[in-house]
């Protein structure tokens, strides 16, 4: 029996299990986005398939979990032993605790989706803890730490080098997602205020590797060893995650673009654009050298947090840290298939369908790494890539803008898009009129034709 019913993903685009199911609306004049200027849902119809959709059964789009790398310690979760906590502080612990079970279950329906047989048991997928892991699920705002300690005896925090203090570790607090009435205060002597005792966790930037990826003039990337507070536990032998440690050069102008990035990850960035969904979406403004159709895949990386040092003296001495999620290393555009492109602009678009710009859209911020990251690392592989879209230094939110503004912005943003995934600039010869000679120019070949691809 067929069925009508609306089916959207996350962003308001139709939405289908399949990517075959949404070949029908191609041609058609709408993706189905019903997010207008008002901010209010139409009703969009769908209609699947027989052998996809009953009136019993209907498929929905769901977030995919990763491979579970986090684990919360019940005997010490915050609901239990905490009674400062909140009743959403609790509920989120209580997520947490569900997120192994749902990513073995991801697991599985991924092997049985890909027709092939299970090639390892859930029941006993940490037998052999790594070492370390890469922290790659979301931490809800309430379980994230509100003090960081850090191990920096190289010095990769500090600006100049006239600073001298007597210890390698430094104090951090929390500034971002903002803790409310909960805040941790510090006074000019470093000394910490608060209502309760704050959720310190421990980041070990000893020997710590450059990532290079989203540094530039402005920054520099660390991958960092992070020790979270209980009852959030690493599934590693040292108890340890790996994640991006972000800092800002010395200038003000760091700074600024460091603490921007940090607040829209916080308030602007929704966070189903961190992670990997089922099924596939239309979307036509992605219509450029394919259908539209293309995954619901995360955008971004997920976020960790913002810190400033506790000691007022070391505010302009210390870069502030923002903690993300590890994700890769930069695409090389000729390796991409002309999917991945097609994938890539589609980010672009989402993005701005939250109302937030990336303001430097260049190939060396978008980000690879095998996938999916819903099965283990061993297991992933670079023949299905997982990317990210970083650096929002520069990225703006709509706010007051006017209309018009914020078209301007997007569409200026999409050129720089095209130019970084499809290419730049073509030698193209031509005759010039009534003289006879060739003469030679540049122009963005996109702009009238297909790209081209190698």
């Amino acid at each position: 029996m067929l069925a009508d019913v609306a089916v959207l993903s996350p962003d308001g685009a139709r939405w289908a299990v399949e990517a075959k199911d949404l070949q029908r609306f191609t041609s058609r004049g709408s993706d189905g986005n019903t997010r207008g200027s008002s901010g209010n849902e139409e009703s969009v119809k769908k209609t699947f398939s027989q052998d996809l959709l009953d009136l019993e059964h209907v498929p929905h789009p769901h977030e995919i979990p990763p491979w579970p790398s986090l684990l919360v310690l019940p005997h010490l979760t915050p609901f239990h032993h905490d009674k400062s906590l909140g009743s959403g502080q609790a509920s989120a612990a209580e997520a947490c605790l569900q997120y192994p079970s749902e990513s073995q279950k991801a697991v599985l329906n991924w092997n049985q989706c890909d027709g092939g047989e299970q090639v390892f048991d859930p029941a006993v997928q940490f037998a052999e803890q790594p070492e370390i892991v890469k922290l790659e699920e979301h931490v809800p705002p309430g379980l994230l730490p509100e003090v960081l300690f850090v191990t920096d005896p190289e010095g990769k925090t500090v600006f100049l080098p006239e600073y001298s203090s007597s210890s390698n570790m430094k104090v951090y607090k929390r500034i971002f997602p903002h803790l409310g009435k909960n805040a941790i205060h510090s006074d000019i002597n470093g000394t910490l205020h608060a209502t309760r005792r704050p959720r310190t966790a421990y980041l070990d930037l000893s020997s710590a590797k450059d990532l290079g990826a989203d540094a530039g003039s402005h920054s520099k990337v660390l991958l960092g060893k992070l020790r979270l507070p209980e009852p959030l536990v690493a599934r590693s032998s040292t108890g340890q995650f790996e994640v991006a440690v972000k800092l800002a050069r010395s200038d003000h102008e760091s700074h600024r673009m460091l603490r921007t990035e940090a607040k829209l990850y916080d308030t602007a960035i929704p966070q189903y654009l961190t992670g990997d969904w089922n099924g596939f979406h239309f979307i036509e403004d992605a219509v450029y050298d394919g259908d539209g159709i293309v995954p619901v895949a995360a955008v971004v990386p997920k976020f960790y947090g913002f810190y400033i040092p506790v000691h007022g003296d070391h505010i302009g001495l210390l870069s502030p840290i923002l903690l993300m999620e590890e994700c890769g290393i930069p695409i090389d555009v000729k390796r991409l298939t002309p999917k991945d492109r097609e994938l890539i602009y589609s980010f672009a678009i989402r993005i701005h369908r939250c109302n937030v710009s990336q303001g430097s859209f260049f190939d060396r911020n978008v980000l690879l790494q095998p996938g999916p990251l819903s099965v283990p690392p061993s297991l992933r592989s670079p023949s299905t890539p997982s990317f990210r879209v970083i650096d929002f230094g520069r990225g703006e939110r709509r706010g007051d803008m006017t209309k018009g503004e914020w078209k301007a912005i997007c569409k200026d943003e999409m050129v720089d898009v095209k130019e970084a995934i499809y290419g730049g600039l073509k030698r193209i010869n031509k005759h010039a009129r009534g003289s006879g000679k060739q003469i030679a120019f540049a122009r963005k070949y996109w702009s009238t034709r297909k790209p081209t691809y190698g």
